[in-house]
């Protein structure tokens, strides 16, 4: 027992010299690790508002195809676009006659479900021609995206460090969906 505890009572005493240096040393490199477990967190925290991005995406294009059209349809013509957006508060599809405003609220709320810190001025819808459908059995069926745009992540750990972003955005998303069930 004696030479088991005077190993123990070496092991734990500093050697000579050699005090209080592990504690220099390691305030000198904690910032470094500090700063490294909170960006890769950080990152976690990036991907996973990426993935909510793209889920709230394609949530809004799904709505937007069993919505009621936000724009008359009517004037969509063959290689055309009709965009809807939210202009101070109102629905404006680029002159062309707005029919459901409702349902451009419906899909941002849609959105917002997933991904709360969305506004209205992050969403675009747009109405193209698909070439699917006839007029005889209804129209015109058109490719309908929504899109997300200019969407920033606020950093909550890396805001913090001198010298790190506040923020960043997040580059734009967009999905695609035709009634009836054909997506391209």
């Amino acid at each position: 027992m004696n030479k088991l505890t005077s190993a123990i009572r070496k092991f734990l005493r500093p050697g000579d010299g050699e005090s209080g240096s592990a504690a220099v040393e390691f305030g000198m490199i904690a910032p470094i690790l500090l700063l490294i477990t909170f960006a890769v967190l950080e990152f976690g925290l990036v991907l996973f508002e990426e993935h909510r991005a793209t889920e709230a995406t394609r949530r809004g294009a799904r709505q937007g195809v069993i919505g009621a059209s936000i724009a008359d349809l009517a004037t969509l013509a063959p290689a055309t676009k009709i965009i809807c957006k939210s202009v101070a508060g109102a629905v404006d599809c680029g002159g062309v006659t707005v029919t459901s405003a409702a349902t451009f609220n419906t899909i941002l709320a849609d959105m917002q479900a997933i991904l709360p810190d969305i506004t209205a001025a992050h969403v675009n819808v747009v109405y193209s021609d698909s070439g699917l459908g006839a007029i005889a059995s209804g129209g015109i069926k058109p490719f309908v995206t929504v899109s997300l745009n200019n969407y920033q992540h606020k950093f909550i750990a890396l805001g913090v460090f001198p010298g790190m972003p506040a923020q960043i955005t997040l580059p734009d998303f967009a999905a695609t969906e035709v009634p009836g069930g054909w997506a391209p």
